[in-house]
């Protein structure tokens, strides 16, 4: 019975190529779907809301939901990033082994 492991490189390609488009989803999110709510007007929701802070407070929600959106963005792009690299890892170990027991034989 063999030992060790085996990698799909094809199934490694296919994640890594499909938590891209999910990245650039979430990076730019807030710069989408927020751009409205990051610039209301002081009065938008009405002068009680602007004297009690209502206004500066969603609008720092927002903010703060952009750079969590951007933020998650970028580590999901790191992780399909690594999931390459960890596949080209895989690939050159296993011709170097291969490479060595040739050498050997």
């Amino acid at each position: 019975m063999a030992s060790g492991f085996t990698v799909r490189d094809d199934a490694l390609r296919a994640y890594a190529a499909a938590v891209r488009p999910i990245a650039a989803d979430l990076g730019g999110f807030g710069h989408r779907e927020l751009p409205t709510a990051r610039s209301l007007p002081k009065d938008a929701f009405g002068s009680l809301a602007h004297d009690t802070g209502f206004t500066a407070a969603v609008t720092r929600f927002c903010d703060r939901a952009t750079e969590a959106a951007h933020g998650i963005g970028t580590g999901v792009h790191g992780l399909a990033a690594g999931v390459d690299q960890a596949r080209a890892h895989y690939r050159a170990t296993e011709q170097q082994t291969t490479d060595h027991l040739a050498a050997k034989a």
